[in-house]
């Protein structure tokens, strides 16, 4: 009888070309540096790359502490507590930020959309303190 080996992957999130600290979450240290935007007139347009980049970043720590934790439901409260410490914004602000790094999440993974349309754009209202 053959002796059967069994492969071992190793998955790492970290890279030695990302930073370890988020980039909206620390203070502007490049206030000079002028930003590279298509559209540098629109205003709209820098908050909505910021709140994507923003949302990617959350995913990122999402995905991290679901690998190590037991309780997805710790580890949204913590994540979201976490936001509300850092960023200075509502429970409602954090939630729906969370909210949107998961629908992240499962656009990077399903290619799609798990809410729709209507519930996205209220989503980003709520992260963005317009709506109530």
């Amino acid at each position: 009888m053959k002796n059967r080996t069994q492969s071992f992957t190793s998955i790492s999130f970290a890279s030695e070309n990302t930073p370890r600290q988020s980039s909206h979450l620390r203070q502007r240290e490049y206030s000079g540096r002028q930003e590279s935007s298509a559209a540098p007139g629109f205003p709209a347009e820098k908050a909505g790359k910021e709140l994507l980049e923003l949302c990617q970043e959350i995913a990122g720590v999402l995905i991290r502490r679901y690998l190590v934790s037991d309780s997805a439901a710790t580890v949204r409260a913590e994540t979201a507590a976490g936001l509300r410490n850092r960023l200075s914004c509502t429970d409602r602000q954090a939630q729906a930020l969370i909210t949107l790094a998961l629908e992240i999440i499962h656009v990077k993974s399903y290619g799609k959309y798990r809410a729709s349309p209507a519930r996205l754009e209220k989503l980003i209202a709520l992260a963005g303190g317009v709506a109530k």
